[in-house]
């Protein structure tokens, strides 16, 4: 090992684990976050009217397909 390495471990011993919390917790407390926006934006979106038809539906008239040759 070289002394700068040295020196960063003998100054902060715990900076590997606190480095290794901190890998594990960020992407995790990203990822709450994230549901949690999720959710709290779903809850305020407003909610579609419902509007009643002007005119009453036509009926459609349909004719059954037949099979049949034809030479063109």
């Amino acid at each position: 090992m070289n002394t700068i390495e040295t020196n960063l471990k003998e100054t902060n011993p715990k900076g590997g684990l606190l480095r290794k919390i901190l890998v594990v917790l960020v992407p995790i407390g990203i990822l709450i976050l994230f549901i949690i926006i999720s959710i709290i934006l779903a809850a305020l979106k407003p909610k579609p009217e419902v509007k009643k038809r002007t005119r009453p539906v036509l009926a459609v008239m349909a004719t059954p397909a037949v099979s049949d040759r034809v030479q063109l």
